[in-house]
């Protein structure tokens, strides 16, 4: 590690660990990353808690979830996974086969909306709140 602290996004981003297949700049929400996010919430977990159990910020968190960071290997990624009950990664990574092929309705919508261009995603947003106001 370097002289970051060690819990941090960047010290982590530094490391060993980090594959040529790190980004911050743009989001790519993955299934590993939506696995993550509901494996978090299924187990109560804020994501400092989270970040504490693992040994990292709960913006390396954040940007695992968000798509900013690519599923950390080695240890890291054990201590996740021993933190969801101590699953296994070939249990993580059905999960994941599950999810892309079993998307939730959330996981089709954010898809979707990805692909609007920007006047369709106002028009979109506008539909969503007229909704939600219930008219």
């Amino acid at each position: 590690m370097t002289t970051k602290n060690k819990h941090s996004y960047s010290a982590y981003a530094e490391s060993k660990e980090v594959t040529a297949g790190q980004r911050s700049s743009r989001c790519i929400i993955t299934p590993e990353a939506r696995v993550l996010r509901d494996l978090r919430l299924k187990h109560g977990y804020s994501m400092k808690e989270l970040g504490k159990l693992v040994g990292c910020s709960d913006s390396f968190i954040s940007h695992l979830e968000n798509g900013r960071a690519d599923l950390p290997k080695g240890e890291t990624l054990q201590k996740l996974l021993k933190s969801f009950g101590g699953i296994g990664a070939k249990y993580f990574f059905e999960l994941v086969r599950d999810k892309k092929s079993n998307p939730d309705d959330m996981d089709v919508i954010k898809a979707l909306t990805d692909k609007l261009k920007p006047q369709q995603a106002a028009y979109v947003r506008e539909v969503i709140e007229d909704i939600l106001k219930g008219r």
